[in-house]
């Protein structure tokens, strides 16, 4: 299990479950999933529809999900019908590495 904060640096990942951190990511078997916690930042990712359009769509909150397929993500707050981005945050791309 990792936790990835928010600091005035950008996002800061550790090795262990913190109560309070907005996301994490815990591996399991070949899969790895993301939980958006629930607080005042949500995960969008980004998903290309075709050769020049690109949709961000809200990660469910308060869930664990496998849905990321190592594709590019950011912090954002949400308009509260969660359709509008009110401000985007720092980006990341969670990849996922096969173990031997």
């Amino acid at each position: 299990m990792y936790s990835l904060s928010l600091t005035s640096g950008g996002i800061q990942i550790q090795a262990s479950d913190i109560g309070s951190a907005p996301i994490k990511v815990r591996r399991t078997g070949k899969n790895v999933e993301l939980l958006d916690a629930s607080s005042e930042w949500s995960v969008i990712v980004i998903v290309k529809k075709d050769d020049y359009n690109y949709a961000k769509y809200p990660l469910p909150t308060g869930q664990w999900t496998d849905e990321l397929h190592d594709l590019p993500a950011s912090l954002a707050k949400l308009s509260a019908d969660q359709k509008h981005v009110l401000q985007e945050g720092p980006a990341f791309q969670i990849v996922t590495i096969a173990a031997d």
